[in-house]
């Protein structure tokens, strides 16, 4: 260690060179970095690969809350309560719908200045399938939310058409829970939330929430869009079954 400049000897005493410091302090950073790897595993262990950016270090002022046996409802209770606050604004993405979220969020989206949520497609198809949600929906302008997503002035649900790999929700860009969505695989015995004020991960959640907003559209776009590819495949079909079907010989 001395030949490689990281230890020097100075009157008969071995000691840390300027090298050597900047190193022990990496190594320590590092070693801080893999021991909170280690001990928020049952988050971690789910996020997909594009989602490394998540600054672990800053795990220390966060929470976890866990699914258990015994309370296999922990995580979504962490929704629900997060959602009795006041607040001015809020950012969310789902992947599910539940009626313990539609019922704890109703105020949220009602009172609250500022909404934006992003869902899934297949949310939205859930949504449409309730006649409490269209007539919900119905009430301010039904027109400016399936042209805009507009549920009333200012509050706002929009759909992305690919999975989404957290349930988030962003209170006030401030405060942030998320978890992980079914299409990272996993069980609803091994969900676990990730409650945090960290500016950090607080900044990173805005970051991801912005990046699935910049594809999410309104009902009407996806009505239209699947409206089209059911069409498509319809036609697929047809000409499937055409071309399948024996020629009969000319005479």
């Amino acid at each position: 260690m001395q030949g490689d400049g990281y230890v020097d000897l100075r009157a008969g005493i071995y000691e840390l060179s300027e090298t050597g410091e900047l190193l022990q302090e990496s190594f320590e950073q590092l070693h801080e970095i893999a021991a909170g790897a280690i001990e928020n595993r049952s988050f971690v262990r789910w996020l997909p690969a594009e989602l490394d950016s998540l600054p672990l270090e800053a795990f220390e002022n966060s929470e976890l809350i866990h699914n258990t046996p015994d309370q296999p409802h922990n995580v979504l209770n962490a929704f629900v309560s997060g959602a009795g606050i006041d607040l001015e604004a809020f950012r969310g993405m789902g992947a599910i719908r539940s009626p313990a979220l539609d019922q704890a969020y109703r105020p949220v989206v009602k009172h609250t200045p500022s909404v934006t949520v992003v869902f899934t497609d297949e949310v939205l198809f859930q949504f449409h399938n309730d006649h409490q949600f269209v007539d919900y929906a119905a009430q301010v302008d039904f027109s400016a939310y399936l042209e805009d997503g507009f549920i009333r002035q200012d509050a706002r649900l929009l759909f992305v058409p690919g999975p989404i790999p957290l349930h988030l929700a962003i209170y006030d860009d401030s405060r942030v829970i998320m978890a992980p969505a079914p299409s990272t695989g996993v069980t609803e015995a091994e969900s676990t939330a990730l409650e945090s004020s960290d500016s950090c991960i607080v900044e990173w959640a805005l970051d991801l929430f912005n990046e699935h907003l910049e594809d999410a559209r309104p009902p009407i776009r996806v009505f239209q869009e699947h409206a089209a590819t059911v069409i498509r495949e319809k036609h697929g079909h047809e000409r499937q079954l055409q071309f399948s079907r024996p020629q009969q010989r000319a005479r």
